[in-house]
Formats: structure tokens, sequence, C-alpha cells
């Protein structure tokens, strides 16, 4: 029992770090840009902005890490976020 209960809470601190689209919308409008990392169908970055107000893939990668290395090229500009 005690291990559903700390699994499910886990679960909820997770889901709650997660914009909703309506912030996801108001960080938008202020000029910024949202990137998050994706693993499936295909390992990319997706991107919103004021341009694509829905997730689009910015770029495609052979792995992980040269993901993970150019979302944190990208995240040194203080207007780009992550989801």
């Amino acid at each position: 029992v005690e291990k559903r209960r700390a699994a499910s809470q886990n679960r909820n601190n997770k889901n709650s770090k997660i914009m909703d689209a309506n912030s996801q919308k108001k960080v938008i409008d202020a000029g910024f840009r949202i990137i998050r990392a994706e693993d499936e169908p295909a390992i990319r970055i997706e991107i919103k902005d004021m341009n694509r107000h829905d997730w689009t893939t910015l770029k495609y990668f052979p792995s992980k890490a040269a993901r993970d290395r150019y979302m944190k090229n990208l995240l040194e500009d203080n207007m780009i976020i992550t989801d």
C-alpha cells in the first residue's frame, strides 16, 4: 500500500511541473519560446512559439546525448524555456 501511495505522489508531483496550455500561451505571448525533448517516435526537440502555437519538431537527432547537448545550448538563451 505504501509503495502505491508513494508512486502516486511521484506521478502527481511530476505532473504538477508541466505547464498547462493556458500557461504556455501566456509565456509565449510574453515572447518566450518553449522547447521539450521527445524520444518517441524519434529522438527530437519540439518547440512552441509565436509562429508555431502547436508543438512542432525543431530538429531530429541520432542520439539522446546529441539532443541533450543541443538543448543545453538552446537554454543559454534567456527567452527559451522548457516545458
